[in-house]
C-alpha cells in the first residue's frame, strides 16, 4: 500500500481522537505536557492497538462487530460527554473535577470509543491481503501527535470561555457519537 494512502488513513482515524483531545483540554484550564502525553499516548496506543485487532480477527468476526460498534461507540461517547456537560453546569468558578478526564478509566472509555472505526479498518485490511504493522505504527504516531496538540489547543480554548468551553466538549462528544450512530443509516 502506498504511503499516501497509509498517512490518509491514519489522519482520518485520528480526526475522532483530536476532537475528543481538543474536548478534554478544555475541561481542564492547567493541562500539563504529560496530561497531554497521556491523553495521546493513550488515544495513539488504541489507534495502533485495534486495527491490529481487527487485522488479527479477519473475517471471523467482522460482520458481528461491525454490526453494533457504531452503538458502543455511540454510548460510549454519549455517556463520556453527558457527563461532561452535566458537571460543566454543576460547576461554580471553573471545571469541577476537570482531572477526571484525564483518569485511566475515563481514558480507556474514550480510548475505545474512537478506536472503533480502527478495529473496522483492520478487518478491511485482512481482506485486502496486506501487512498490518506499518499502517497500525503509523496512525499510532499521527494519533499520538494529533492528540497531544489537541488537547493543548483545548486547554487553551477552556482558558479563554472557563466551563463554556467544558459544555461545548461534552455537546461535541454527543454529537461525534451521533454522528458515529446514524453513519450506518445516512451512509
Amino acid at each position: 500500500m502506498p504511503i499516501a494512502a497509509v498517512l490518509a488513513i491514519a489522519v482520518g482515524l485520528a480526526m475522532d481522537a483530536f476532537a475528543v483531545s481538543v474536548s478534554c483540554g478544555c475541561a481542564n484550564p492547567a493541562v500539563s505536557w504529560r496530561q497531554a502525553f497521556k491523553i495521546g499516548f493513550f488515544f495513539g496506543f488504541f489507534q495502533f492497538l485495534m486495527p491490529v485487532i481487527g487485522w488479527a480477527a479477519g473475517n471471523i468476526l467482522s460482520g458481528y462487530i461491525k454490526s453494533f460498534s457504531h452503538i458502543l461507540s455511540f454510548i460510549l461517547l454519549a455517556f463520556v460527554g453527558g457527563k461532561m456537560i452535566y458537571e460543566s453546569l454543576q460547576a461554580g468558578e471553573g471545571c469541577r473535577g476537570a482531572d477526571e478526564y484525564f483518569k485511566i478509566q475515563t481514558l480507556l472509555f474514550l480510548a475505545i470509543a474512537t478506536s472503533l472505526d480502527a478495529l473496522a479498518a483492520g478487518f478491511a485490511f485482512s481482506h485486502l491481503e496486506t501487512g498490518i504493522f506499518m499502517p497500525a505504527v503509523v496512525t499510532g504516531i499521527i494519533t499520538l501527535v494529533l492528540s497531544m496538540a489537541g488537547t493543548r489547543a483545548g486547554c487553551r480554548i477552556g482558558n479563554l470561555f472557563g466551563r463554556h468551553a467544558e459544555t461545548a466538549g461534552g455537546g461535541v462528544l454527543v454529537i461525534i457519537g451521533f454522528i458515529i450512530l446514524l453513519k450506518p443509516i445516512i451512509g
